[in-house]
C-alpha cells in the first residue's frame, strides 16, 4: 500500500517531517518498507498486516497518524450532497432522472449490502493532473476520468467501486446472485468460467461482473458512455478470497474485499465519487439506492483496568486509556465496555484493546525487564525436563536430532506388524495410520543418507507414538555402527538424567525393576543399523534415588586389565550382572576393553578383556589389595561361567 506525505496532509496537519513520521508509524506497528521522493512529494510504501484492512487507505493511515500524534479528528474530503434511499427489503427500485434502478439481492449472505447510484451527462476524457499524479505515485496507471475517480476513491477511502455503462445494463436491473456455470469476458480481455459459489453481478440477460474482483467487458465504460451506474458494495471476505484463489486472480479490489472493508463506508464512498464525477466529468449525480441484506451492529468489548497492567507489566492511567481509545475511534458505554468502530474489523477481544494501548504507549517505552513468575522454571508437560536432559546428552554425543512424520502406512518400509491406530480421514494413501514406533521413520532417514553417500549416520527423535493403550512420549535412537557404542550412549544419557540403576537384559532397557525400552537391529541398504526406543512416559514414572553429593577422591585409581576365555554364547549382560553381584566397594568402574576370537583361542571360545578401576576414598590401594580384589572377580567368573584366564 502506497500513500504520499502530501495526500496524508490533506486529512491532518502533520507537524513532523516525512522521515520522522515514518519512524513514528513504524514503532506503532505500521511498518514502512520504503520511502521515495517523487516530484517534490514523499511516497511511503507501507507493509499492511492482513488483519488491518483499515490501513489500506490514505484516510485510514491519516486516522492512525492523528491518533498517534494526538492531533484530533481528521478532515473529511469533499462529498456530494445527494441523499441515501435505504430500503428495508432485499429488493428495491427507484427512478432517477427518468431512469429505472432496480437492485435485487438474491444472496445476501455473500453480499450483505449493495449501493447503486445513477450519474448522467458524463463526459469521458483524461483526468486532471492532480489525480494522475496521485495515482502514479501510488503505482496505479491512469486510464480515463471515470476509472481514475473510482481508483482514487478506493485508495483514498479503502472502498473499491465499479462503474458500469448504465445503457448496457438490461432494464436498469442489477441482480446479485451466485454464478451458474457462466462464461464472462472480463475487462482484462480474458474469458473465465464462473461457477457456484462465486458471486455474480448480473442483469436479466446474464452475468456482467464477478463480484468484488473484476467487471465484465460487455458493460465496460467506453468513450461513448454518458450514463454511469456506480456500484459500491460490501462482499463477504471469505467468498472473495476463495474466488480470487480459484481463478488465480488478485486485483486491488479483491485485495481489500477479502480482508474486510468497513461495512458502513459504501454510501460515503458513493458520495465522494459523485462529487468528483460532477466536478471533473461534468456528470449529474442522483440519490443513492441502498439495499441492505444484513444489518451490521457495532461490537462491544469489555476492558478491565487491572488486566491492562497485568498484561503490559506497567500501570496505565485511566485517562490515558480513555484518550488513546477515543482517538482511535472507539467509544465507551461505561468504564468497562467499549464500542468498536465499524472499520476496525480486527478488534474482537479484550486483548485486542490492550494491544492498541500498548502500540500507542510505544513498544520502545516499556522497560527492559523479564516477566515475573512464581517459579524459576516451569515445565510444559510431565516429561519436559526429562526430554531436555536426555536430548542434551545425545547432542553432546554427536547424535543429530531428527523430525519425522507421525503418519505412516502398512506398506511403508521398516514398519513392523504391530497394531496401529487407523486415521478416519487420511490425507493420502501413504498416511493412513498413526505411528506406533519412532524407529521406522529414523530408519527411512538413515536409508536416504546411506543412498546418498553418507554412511555414518546417528539420529534421535523425541515424539509421540500412538498405541492401542493410548499415546506415549517416546525416545528413538538409530545409528550405523556397533551395539556397544549405542548402548554406552543410552546408559550415559539415562544416568545423566538421574537414573542410576540402569541395566540391559537381552534386548531390553531396564531401569530399577521396570522395562522402559528395547534395542533392535535393522538392515538399511548395505549397512547394519542399531535402534533403541525408550518410552519416556514410562521412564518418568520410575522412582529415582535422591542425588547425594560425593567428594572428589584425591587418591589415584588402580587400573587392571583381565582377559577371560569364555564360551562364545555367553551374553555381555550376564557378565555385567556377575560383576555387580560381587559388590566390591572399592570397584569404581569396569568396561569391556577388547574382544578377540581367532588363533590361539579354542573353538567355540571368545577372549573378553575387561578393564577394572579400583579406588579408595581415604588412601591409595596397594598392589596386594588390588590382587585380592581381582582374585574375587576371577573366582566368580570361573564359578558362574567356567571362565579361564588367558595365558
Amino acid at each position: 500500500m502506497k500513500a504520499t506525505y502530501n495526500w496524508l496532509k490533506e486529512f491532518v496537519e502533520i507537524p513532523l517531517r516525512a522521515e520522522e513520521l515514518a519512524t513514528r508509524l513504524t514503532f506503532a506497528g505500521l511498518k514502512i518498507e520504503g520511502i521515495e521522493s517523487i516530484g517534490g512529494d514523499t511516497v511511503f510504501d507501507f507493509e499492511i498486516a492482513v488483519n488491518r484492512p483499515d490501513w489500506l487507505s490514505v484516510m485510514g493511515i491519516a486516522r492512525e497518524t492523528a491518533a498517534l500524534l494526538k492531533l484530533g479528528a481528521i478532515r473529511m474530503p469533499a462529498l456530494s450532497n445527494v441523499n441515501v434511499r435505504k430500503v428495508e427489503a432485499k429488493e428495491g427500485q427507484e427512478t432517477f432522472g427518468g431512469k429505472l434502478l432496480r437492485i435485487v439481492l438474491e444472496d445476501p449472505d455473500l453480499c450483505p449490502q449493495y449501493c447503486g447510484q445513477i450519474i448522467t451527462g458524463v463526459k469521458i476524457g483524461p483526468s486532471p493532473g492532480w489525480i494522475t499524479k496521485k495515482l502514479e505515485a501510488c503505482g496505479v496507471r491512469p486510464i480515463s476520468n471515470v476509472v481514475d475517480i473510482t481508483n482514487l476513491v478506493m485508495l483514498e477511502m479503502g472502498q473499491p467501486l465499479h462503474a458500469f455503462d448504465y445503457d448496457k445494463i438490461t432494464k436498469g436491473t442489477i441482480i446479485v446472485r451466485r454464478a451458474h456455470n457462466e462464461k464472462l469476458l472480463m475487462i482484462d480481455d480474458k474469458e473465465r468460467t464462473l461457477t457456484d459459489p462465486m458471486l455474480a453481478i448480473a442483469d436479466p440477460s446474464g452475468v456482467v461482473a464477478l463480484g468484488g474482483v473484476m467487471g465484465g467487458k460487455p458493460t465496460e465504460v467506453t468513450d461513448s458512455t454518458t450514463t454511469l451506474l456506480l456500484e459500491s458494495a460490501y462482499f463477504e471476505p471469505a467468498s472473495i478470497r476463495k474466488t480470487a484463489k480459484r481463478l488465480e486472480m488478485s486485483t486491488d479490489a479483491s485485495y481489500r474485499f477479502e480482508r474486510g472493508v468497513d461495512p458502513n463506508l459504501q454510501p460515503l464512498a458513493c458520495r465522494r465519487a459523485a462529487y468528483l464525477f460532477q466536478e471533473i466529468a461534468g456528470g449529474k449525480a442522483f440519490d443513492i439506492l441502498q439495499v441492505p441484506g444484513r444489518r451490521f451492529t457495532a461490537a462491544d468489548v469489555p476492558l478491565r483496568m487491572p488486566r491492562i497492567e497485568r498484561v503490559l507489566g506497567i500501570p496505565i492511567a485511566p485517562e490515558v486509556v480513555q484518550q488513546t481509545l477515543s482517538s482511535l475511534g472507539f467509544s465507551t458505554k461505561d468504564q468497562k465496555i467499549w464500542q468498536v468502530p465499524s472499520y476496525r474489523v480486527d478488534i474482537q477481544r479484550e486483548i485486542d484493546l490492550i494491544e492498541e494501548i500498548a502500540r500507542h504507549h510505544g513498544y520502545n517505552n516499556f522497560p527492559d525487564t523479564l516477566p515475573e513468575t512464581d517459579r524459576k522454571h516451569q515445565a510444559d508437560y510431565p516429561t519436559f525436563e526429562l526430554e531436555q536432559r536426555i536430548a542434551t546428552v545425545l547432542r553432546a554425543a554427536r547424535i543429530d536430532e531428527a523430525y519425522t512424520y507421525s503418519f505412516t502406512s502398512p506398506v511403508a518400509r521398516y514398519v513392523g506388524n504391530e497394531n496401529r491406530v487407523k486415521i478416519l480421514n487420511p490425507i493420502s494413501e501413504t498416511a493412513t495410520d498413526l505411528r506406533a514406533s519412532i524407529l521406522p521413520g529414523l530408519y527411512e532417514a538413515i536409508d536416504f543418507n546411506v543412498r546418498h553417500g553418507n554412511e555414518t549416520v546417528r539420529l534421535f527423535e523425541i515424539g509421540r507414538v500412538f498405541l492401542e493403550a493410548g499415546e506415549k512420549i517416546a525416545l528413538g535412537i538409530a545409528a550405523t555402527g556397533k551395539y556397544r557404542e549405542l548402548k554406552g550412549i543410552v546408559e550415559a544419557a539415562l544416568r545423566a538424567s538421574g537414573f542410576l540403576d540402569v541395566h540391559f537384559i537381552e534386548n531390553h532397557v531396564v531401569v530399577g525393576n521396570q522395562t522402559v525400552g528395547t534395542f533392535q537391529q535393522a538392515n538399511v541398504e548395505s549397512s547394519s543399523v542399531i535402534g533403541c526406543e525408550i518410552y519416556l512416559s514410562d521412564l518418568q514414572k520410575v522412582s529415582q534415588p535422591p542425588l547425594r553429593y560425593q567428594n572428589i577422591i584425591p587418591y589415584p585409581s588402580v587400573i587392571r586389565d583381565i582377559t577371560f576365555v569364555l564360551d562364545s554364547g555367553i551374553r555381555y549382560s550376564s557378565l555385567e550382572n556377575a560383576v555387580n553381584k560381587i559388590k566390591i566397594a572399592d570397584l569404581r568402574s569396569f568396561q569391556l576393553a577388547d574382544i578377540y576370537k581367532g588363533p590361539n583361542t579354542p573353538a567355540g571360545k571368545v577372549a573378553y578383556t575387561f578393564r577394572f578401576a579400583f579406588q579408595r576414598p581415604d588412601r591409595t590401594l596397594t598392589s596386594e589389595e588390588v590382587d585380592i580384589l581381582c582374585a574375587r572377580i576371577v573366582s566368580e567368573f570361573a564359578t558362574a561361567f567356567g571362565a579361564e584366564l588367558r595365558k
